[in-house]
């Protein structure tokens, strides 16, 4: 379309209205370089300005703004253009004006147009009319463009040759996939090897003749137990019933496409009968052309009508998520490779470490990051083997840095203890963290440090936190302190082992409250060089503070509103105690005095407890929410429990984990028996 020549034509005038319609249309043909285009011109009524432009050509449409200068290519029957009115028999009109003249230029206009069968008398629609045949004439043509790069494609692809199959049989020796039929008959036994198709008999001990001693004798067959053919060797498993078996391998054979690839993922299939020889099949499911600027990938189409199988550049099948399962490389494929702008993507050392992968996912990340090969030449696997299969999982890794360090965000002298450990995310999190630092930390200090990263619920935030953490203060101060909380008078009294469980305390537990207290003593702005600050005696009481303090506001507006929303549940207190309330030498039941303690309590231990289903359901009484504390501390919240009548539905303690479980579940089957026996006709309703 040119714009620029279209624009220089003025507006074609109207002095058409009528009663009741908003705007006036104008029409008019011009012809620009030999090509006839239409031109219809929108006023709003009672102004001589048009405020759009329809434009029409032989290839294309669209619309120009004359408020705003824009041009963009909707079509006429945008809601935007023209308001719809819709009347009571469904039919849509339109709120434009026109004259008989402007009707039949654009009628003419489209009568040169032969896809048209029949001309429409609204001018709206003759206009929709003209648009479809082009906008179909356009699909028609990027169709065939489309038919021609795939045509263009499948061109470089040669047939399976008989070297590849065979390479596919063997894959099926290699795993033992051959059936080995066998039937007993006292002390002999009746094989037949799928492989082979060879019948013979065998004994399976030896007999009391002098002539038995000689004979061939092999282990007594059981169904499922791998063994070998004694006539070709082939591996497979024994088998006494007749089945039909069906196994399947996902075989990947790299082509020369251009200067890059063509990846073929290959279904290899065996049909193994008992009274046939196996049949093999080979079945070419997808297609994948890489090189530096280009990615496309067909997949073939099974055509149920006509029993054929072609290729498509689309899915049609509606798998819009389908995935190519991991599978094996066609070996031979190497040399392909090697020619190839992707010789140095390390696929050789990536599959001889993981020889079942996604090969497809491999060569899109590394067309995309080219550091997957220091990943992999590195033996960085845990890093490489996530990234490879799906290249969004950087890791916060700097994928255009240069260099390795830089990459990862880590020392250089750290590279050799990150290798050691395979390039763990966690090893890797604790090299970045002494590069922030500064620090080097001893071997126990980094047992500390990868036993809270990786027991904890999520690794990269516990990571954010200790980073962040460790700008105010030093992370040897935070370990040394966490000791004291689980149990330890100081890290090295572990003598170099992992942390381990003390009592009812995780490490990981003790670890995300302490973490958790200290970045909100931050975040309010608290100076940690202050011990009474950075290191609380009681770590469960100071991080409760802490917790109200932070969200002390939006947890009071909230739990107003659950005041005002659930009137029940004070009221229920009295009754609810009758049944439930109950205290013994370790643990008690506190009754919610509104809906408030139960919104903080799932607060505080961080869980869903006070959300409107629990807070709906206590108070209509489908089921009942309690406090399990310990006695001796009734103020820290321990434990949220569920229950209906008797029966308790569920209990958790912080970040939906269960603290002393061994002890809380004996507890509660006692405290299930005193509940049961509490609850009387009269207590029923309630409970």
């Amino acid at each position: 379309m040119k714009k620029k020549a279209i624009l220089k034509i003025p507006p074609i005038p109207t002095e058409y209205r009528e009663r009741g319609k908003c705007y006036s249309v104008s029409a008019g043909v011009v012809d620009i370089d030999g090509s006839s285009i239409l031109l219809l011109e929108v006023y709003p009524k009672n102004l001589k300005k048009p405020i759009r432009r329809i434009v029409v050509t032989p290839v294309d449409y669209g619309i120009y703004e004359y408020d705003t200068k824009n041009w963009s290519g909707k079509s006429i029957e945008n809601a935007a253009i023209f308001p719809k009115k819709t009347t009571v028999a469904g039919y849509t009109s339109h709120d434009m004006a026109y004259s008989k003249d402007t009707y039949d230029i654009v009628a003419g206009y489209a009568k040169k147009d032969k896809t048209i069968r029949f001309i429409d008398k609204n001018l709206f629609y003759v206009v929709r009319q003209i648009e479809n045949a082009i906008a179909s004439e356009k699909a028609d043509r990027a169709y065939k463009k489309r038919m021609q790069r795939l045509e263009e494609r499948c061109s470089y692809v040669k047939p399976l040759d008989d070297e590849f199959k065979a390479y596919c049989k063997k894959k099926f020796d290699r795993f033992g996939k051959h059936i080995m039929w066998y039937k007993r008959k006292g002390r002999y036994a009746d094989f037949k090897c799928s492989a082979c198709g060879c019948e013979y008999r065998r004994a399976t001990e030896y007999g009391v003749s002098y002539e038995s001693q000689s004979e061939n004798v092999v282990a007594t067959p059981k169904q499922g137990i791998i063994s070998h053919c004694e006539i070709c060797g082939a591996m497979g498993k024994y088998q006494a019933r007749e089945r039909k078996f069906h196994e399947q391998l996902t075989i990947y054979k790299a082509d020369t496409y251009k200067d890059g690839l063509v990846i073929r993922e290959v279904a290899a299939s065996q049909v193994i009968r008992k009274d046939m020889k196996e049949a093999y099949e080979y079945t070419e499911m997808t297609r994948l052309f890489i090189t530096k600027t280009e990615e496309h990938k067909d997949i073939c189409y099974y055509d149920g009508w006509t029993n054929k199988a072609e290729w498509y550049d689309r899915n049609c099948s509606g798998m819009y998520s389908y995935q190519s399962p991991r599978g094996f490389l066609y070996e031979p494929s190497l040399v392909n490779i090697k020619k190839s702008v992707f010789k140095y993507c390390a696929i050789d050392k990536f599959l001889g470490k993981y020889p079942k992968s996604d090969i497809y996912a491999y060569f899109r990340a590394y067309k995309r990051y080219p550091q997957l090969e220091y990943l992999v030449k590195m033996q960085l696997w845990k890093l490489a083997e996530p990234f490879a299969g799906n290249f969004h999982i950087t890791n916060d890794m700097d994928m255009v840095a240069a260099r390795l360090e830089n990459m990862l965000g880590i020392q250089k002298k750290d590279i050799p203890y990150l290798i050691e450990h395979e390039g763990d995310i966690t090893t890797l999190y604790i090299c970045r963290l002494q590069k922030q630092t500064g620090q080097q930390f001893e071997m126990i200090y980094r047992a500390w440090l990868y036993e809270i990263l990786s027991g904890g619920y999520s690794s990269h935030r516990i990571y954010e936190q200790l980073s962040r953490i460790s700008e105010h203060m030093s992370i040897k101060r935070v370990i040394n302190q966490l000791a004291k909380y689980v149990g330890y008078k100081s890290p090295d009294d572990l003598g170099g082992d992992y942390p381990t469980r003390l009592g009812y305390h995780y490490l990981n537990e003790r670890a995300g409250k302490y973490l958790d207290y200290l970045q909100m003593r931050i975040e309010l702005g608290y100076d940690l060089s202050n011990n009474v600050y950075s290191k609380p005696r009681d770590l469960d009481g100071a991080h409760q503070e802490m917790v109200l303090q932070t969200d002390e506001k939006r947890l009071k507006e909230k739990s107003i509103a659950a005041d005002e929303k659930y009137i029940q549940i004070p009221k229920l207190v009295k009754q609810l105690s009758k049944v439930y309330l109950y205290k013994d030498e370790k643990y008690q039941i506190v009754i919610p005095k509104s809906a408030g303690d139960i919104i903080e309590e799932g607060h505080i231990l961080h869980h869903c407890v006070g959300g409107d289903s629990y807070l709906r359901a206590h108070d209509r009484q489908t089921s009942t929410i309690l406090f399990l504390r310990h006695t001796q501390n009734p103020d820290v919240r321990f434990v949220t429990i569920e229950i209906k009548r008797d029966s308790i539905v569920q209990w958790y303690g912080a970040y939906d984990k269960k603290p002393e479980q061994a002890d809380v579940n004996n507890w509660l089957k006692e405290y299930k028996a005193i509940v049961n026996k509490r609850l009387s006709a009269d207590t029923q309703k309630i409970a």
